[in-house]
């Protein structure tokens, strides 16, 4: 995810290349299509960028917070923790956000570390 959010549709590679808040999956073209995002150039995945192999997300029954699920991305094998520790705190939301949902954690600057 970008840091800045900007008004303007001009971006530079040094702005690609600093470290992410977080990553998502995202369905890409189907918000193109909408005109919620558009195309502004193509720039280089950073060197240090690795794609994340574990994700967490809540585990929710009925309502009650139970804990985190913790998912390997390859395998999709969960482990459910308690509490997490800071490793874990900082580990991106499995699943696919729509475009609403992201829209709405870029513009209350969302974090990690206030996820519960």
């Amino acid at each position: 995810m970008l840091k800045p959010i900007k008004q303007t549709a001009q971006i530079s590679q040094d702005e690609i290349n600093l470290k992410e808040r977080y990553s998502v999956h995202f369905v890409v073209k189907a918000a193109h299509r909408k005109k919620i995002i558009e195309r502004v150039g193509k720039f280089k995945i950073p060197i240090d960028y690795k794609v994340p192999t574990k994700a967490r997300t809540e585990h929710n029954v009925r309502g009650e917070f139970l804990g985190w699920h913790i998912v390997d991305q390859k395998t999709l094998k969960r482990e459910l923790k308690q509490k997490l520790n800071m490793e874990e705190i900082l580990l991106s939301p499995h699943g696919n956000p729509n475009d609403s949902l992201l829209i709405e954690w870029l513009e209350t600057d969302w974090k990690l570390e206030s996820w519960k």
